[in-house]
């Protein structure tokens, strides 16, 4: 971090000042008697930002009694500690053969270079390290990666650890950056797309009331997606590269937090995520750690393939003997369209309804109610946070149904259905989430004021009622003690044409 020479050390561009320079350096550096001395001066320059003060010197060897007497003119033979000002040192030094150097210009030459201040020194440390970023960014101008190095130079959270790996070593940290940047250009899925309707790009649909049937013209597609190993090793050669206790797959999470908190504005930057905070945020960019273990629970539903417009096996097996089907999303991206199943089975001319439960107790709860029923509701379980298993098959049913979606009367539970209302604006109705319900439901279980502050981002007109008891109130309500509403709901609307509103008794 040094100038150039010539501009950090004048004296050694001119021939008879360096020369004269060049023996007042020798002199003093090859007797031991002055090291600590210069040593301190040079500290002291460097804290100070000029020579002034006094320097200490504990412990004086003979050597030092002698030159430092000799030097100052001073007797230090019995002397142990000394404190010395600086302005004796320069009155020394006049006293000299090398009367005609400042004490600085030899302090220069002491060290090889222009001795900085410390404020000098932070000044060009960040000056250098702010140049570091910019050249990063100049090299990956992809939005993603600006919005991260923008994050980065400003400090925001998230960022310590990057600045701390500059510290231990910059060339190290390109390295990770350059992997962690390349990978930000190729993510598998768009990000701002996750937050839109079904007719976003990657679902294929285009106006949700062209068919309610599958093997139409009208089907969906997959949404792209890739397993966090393939791609690791895709982008840089080595399937560990992300993993998720080395540095590099930190700063991974971290550069996907930074973009995802630009672009979803309920999405809260967690400097310690959990592993399902962390799952959940590579299913927002349409990666994922395990395809089997990210799945989606649901009853009395059929998936189907384009390829002969019938239900899939696996699918119309489950739905004729009442069973629960948890699909992985390995499995879930086979599927082209979902519906209903009573609407296929009954060849239904209007758009069906599906019921999506937050809670898998709750979820389980009413499959008993109607246990020996010839027929299952459709019913989805999103198991607390979507999945993008979860969101696929709901993205395949909102094309032929209105979802209804309850969950529990809490900040997350609200930004969930929040969620879902700007995916499917116009396919999606909050069910039992009315000023009412909640009062009704309202525990003694508080609500921390960190968790109520994610109410500050609630937005639709659905939401807000409940949003400002919730602020009132600042407890919790949940989706259990609306168990038998939830069931008498499903028996009075699941077969019946679908219309807007909210669902109440």
């Amino acid at each position: 971090m040094s100038q150039s020479p010539c501009k950090a050390i004048d004296w050694r561009c001119n021939g008879s000042i360096a020369n004269g320079i060049q023996e007042a350096v020798e002199f003093f550096r090859q007797d031991a008697g002055y090291t600590r001395l210069f040593t301190q001066l040079i500290e002291k320059y460097r804290s100070l930002g000029r020579l002034g003060g006094t320097v200490t010197l504990p412990d004086l060897t003979t050597r030092e009694r002698e030159v430092l007497g000799a030097f100052l003119r001073r007797d230090y033979g019995h002397r142990d500690t000394v404190t010395i000002a600086v302005s004796e040192i320069i009155t020394a030094l006049a006293r000299t053969r090398f009367s005609h150097i400042e004490l600085k210009v030899l302090l220069d030459g002491y060290v090889g270079e222009a001795i900085l201040t410390k404020a000098e020194e932070r000044e060009l440390y960040e000056s250098e390290k702010r140049q570091y970023f910019l050249d990063l960014g100049n090299e990956f101008q992809h939005p993603h990666c600006q919005i991260w190095l923008a994050d980065i130079m400003e400090k925001a959270g998230g960022t310590r650890g990057i600045h701390l790996a500059y510290d231990r070593d910059p060339e190290v940290l390109r390295r990770q950056l350059v992997n962690v940047l390349s990978a930000l250009e190729h993510l598998p899925q768009e990000v701002g797309n996750m937050a839109g309707s079904p007719g976003r790009e990657g679902s294929g649909a285009e106006d949700p009331q062209a068919s309610s049937y599958p093997g139409n013209d009208h089907r969906g597609k997959s949404v792209a997606y890739e397993r966090l190993p393939v791609f690791a090793s895709r982008m840089t050669g080595d399937p560990h590269a992300f993993d998720l206790d080395t540095d590099q797959g930190r700063f991974f999470v971290g550069s996907l937090q930074a973009i995802r908190c630009r672009h979803d504005p309920e999405y809260q930057l967690d400097s310690s995520p959990s592993a399902e905070d962390i799952t959940e945020l590579l299913d927002y960019f349409g990666l994922v750690r395990d395809d089997l273990l990210n799945f989606v629970t649901c009853a009395g539903i059929l998936g189907f393939s384009s390829v002969d417009n019938q239900p899939l096996p696996l699918w119309q097996a489950a739905y004729e003997a009442g069973s629960v089907l948890n699909v992985p999303l390995r499995e879930m991206i086979k599927v082209d369209t979902c519906l209903p199943g009573t609407a296929w089975y009954r060849r239904a001319k209007c758009f069906g309804r599906v019921f999506v439960i937050e809670n898998s107790g709750v979820f389980s709860a009413i499959l008993d109610a109607f246990a020996g029923a010839k027929e299952l509701p459709p019913l989805v379980c999103t198991h607390g946070q979507f999945t993008l298993a979860t969101l696929l098959l709901l993205d395949k049913l909102a094309e032929n149904a209105v979802l209804l979606y309850s969950g529990d009367f809490d900040p997350e539970g609200l930004q969930m259905a929040e969620r879902l209302l700007q995916r499917y604006p116009h396919r999606l109705l909050p069910w039992r989430y009315t000023e009412a319900d909640c009062e009704s439901v309202i525990s003694q279980v508080p609500i921390p004021s960190s968790r109520l502050g994610k109410l500050d981002g609630i937005e639709s007109v659905e939401l807000l009622p409940v949003a400002g008891l919730m602020l009132k109130h600042r407890r919790a309500g949940y989706q259990e003690e609306l168990l038998d509403k939830l069931i008498s709901d499903i028996k009075n609307l699941w077969d019946r044409p679908a219309s807007g509103g909210q669902i109440q008794q």
